[in-house]
């Protein structure tokens, strides 16, 4: 076949007799068809739909040819899987990690209207609206092709064939909007917009870079519905991306999830909005701590969709707003932010809002926003952990053990970036510090000495006291808050406490992104994680006694 016009004319011909779609044409559905096939998703368990799919019909039209590859596209769960990805990604999601098979996805879908039974061998003709009898065709075939070898006729492999393609254009044609939109975006800039924000993800993850260059970090993603006394309401808890999809059923579009520092609260939004990229669903991050005076939340996220042109954005919760960090907002603008939260929930009732904080830092501002708080990792949890994020059996049981012979540790432990940083410690130097914060100094410390050995000029007691007084600084002049800064606000707050050249005070700040202790955004630096800020702040202290 030359091109796919060929192959959409040949399905013209198979179908026509028996399809005919309602406000479309059958050639725009076909089209949308083959344009599915030939869309890419990142997903593992839809990978190959492309390449096996189109060599399917190649042969099929061309060649007449019905051997084991052509046969392929009378596999129909694949494709529909591929389908129900795009319009309902929590449904794709738990019917993957249920293993639950075609019927789950028909109902997903709903492709069975009539109620028929796929244990029946003949419908009657009042059963046979909505396509039915081609659906009990492609379930039955579906078991001959997972089960048997059947050999087909050549007669009989074309009705199977009728019966699948007219099921995949039904499909499309009841999804077709979420479909076309989605492998279209009405722009291409939503496309490279969602590529972005994957990249962007990506990117962010490789910001913590452990010791022994191992990089993925577990998140407590758990959490549990904090109540006041009296409340009658069921306590509601479970998954993040779980509660989300919860409370949009329950049509209560916005929910805080709250956990101390290091527990998992930024990596739990990035990895959401990076799973909504996946799903071709409208993430948009902002990073609250990054704000300054002359900002808003609605220019930062208006600044980040400024190239897509879909006037549909902002009603629906396809569009999840993440804002990330309201305990590390300027104390100078933190109310003013949260009159604005309050009222862009009321101007866009149906985009879901999604806010994190730190508990302590939270007094119920947000009126009639749910409160999660992400859960400490259990005992199972901590020992997944370990066996996810270090190959060293005994690294394993020497944290092991010392949880298990004083529960302190397992309180601190329960959090996934102190217990991270651990593992590395005790890979290098085969001991544990005593708390936790003689933990996170010391992780610091062995990334001061990976640094050293690659560059020999490197003055690492130098770093940390200005490191140090950056952190303590940035907690007494800007407030209790890991905001970020100018280079010019961090002379202003480090004057009178140091003399630094601008040359110098560049060069600590540029080594401290390298070492991923800061991050710079656009020239506002802040610390990677509010442990790290809260810790150094610490130790400085403890320097001047």
């Amino acid at each position: 076949m030359d091109n796919l016009n060929d192959i959409k004319e040949h399905i013209s011909l198979e179908v026509k007799n028996d399809y005919t779609p309602k406000g479309k044409t059958l050639g725009e559905v076909i089209d949308l068809f083959l344009n599915l096939i030939v869309y890419d998703i990142d997903e593992q368990d839809l990978s190959g739909i492309k390449d096996l799919y189109l060599n399917a019909l190649t042969k099929i039209f061309k060649d007449g040819n019905k051997d084991d590859s052509s046969r392929v596209i009378l596999h129909s769960e694949k494709l529909l899987k591929k389908i129900l990805y795009i319009v309902d990604y929590p449904q794709y999601e738990q019917i993957k990690n249920n293993n639950e098979g075609l019927s789950a996805i028909i109902n997903a879908l709903d492709l069975n209207p009539n109620g028929i039974n796929f244990n029946w061998n003949e419908l009657y003709s009042s059963q046979k609206t909505n396509y039915a009898e081609f659906l009990l065709e492609t379930y039955k075939v579906r078991n001959i092709e997972s089960h048997s070898c059947q050999k087909f006729s050549m007669a009989d492999f074309y009705k199977i064939l009728k019966s699948v393609l007219i099921i995949y254009l039904w499909t499309i044609e009841k999804n077709y909007k979420k479909l076309y939109d989605t492998i279209h975006n009405n722009n291409v800039n939503k496309s490279l917009y969602l590529v972005s924000v994957k990249k962007d993800f990506e990117k962010w993850s490789k910001r913590f870079v452990s010791i022994n260059g191992r990089e993925q970090i577990e998140v407590a993603l758990y959490a549990i519905e904090q109540k006041n006394i009296g409340d009658d309401d069921n306590i509601r808890e479970g998954k993040i991306m779980e509660l989300r999809d919860l409370l949009i059923k329950e049509k209560q579009n916005q929910m805080i999830i709250a956990g101390e520092a290091g527990i998992g609260k930024t990596t739990t939004m990035q990895y959401l909005a990076y799973k909504d990229a996946v799903a071709s669903k409208m993430p948009i991050y902002v990073e609250l701590k990054l704000l300054t005076r002359n900002d808003t939340i609605r220019g930062k996220i208006m600044e980040k969709v400024k190239i897509i042109e879909d006037t549909d954005l902002f009603s629906t919760t396809n569009t999840c707003v993440f804002l990330d960090g309201l305990n590390e907002v300027l104390p100078s603008i933190k109310n003013d932010i949260y009159r604005e939260i309050l009222n862009l929930i009321k101007e866009y009732p149906n985009v879901f809002f999604l806010i994190s904080t730190r508990p302590q830092d939270y007094k119920g501002q947000l009126t009639n926003v749910p409160v999660f708080i992400l859960q400490k990792m259990d005992m199972e949890k901590i020992n997944d952990f370990l066996k996810k994020n270090t190959d060293n059996i005994e690294v394993r049981k020497t944290i092991i053990t010392a949880v298990e012979q004083n529960t302190n540790w397992y309180k601190i432990l329960g959090n996934p970036l102190i217990l991270f940083m651990l593992i590395q410690i005790v890979a290098i130097e085969k001991e544990l510090p005593d708390d936790k914060s003689k933990i996170i100094i010391k992780f610091i410390k062995n990334l001061y000495k990976r640094e050293k050995a690659k560059d020999f000029v490197f003055d690492e007691v130098f770093f940390h006291n200005i490191i140090t007084l950056i952190a303590f600084n940035c907690i007494d002049k800007i407030g209790n808050t890991n905001s970020g800064f100018s280079f010019n606000s961090l002379k202003k707050i480090l004057d009178g406490d140091v003399k630094l050249s601008d040359e110098t005070l560049f060069s600590i700040l540029k080594k401290g992104v390298e070492l991923n202790i800061l991050v710079d955004n656009d020239s506002i630096y802040s610390f990677s994680h509010q442990l790290f800020q809260d810790t150094l702040a610490g130790d400085y202290l403890n320097s001047l006694q």
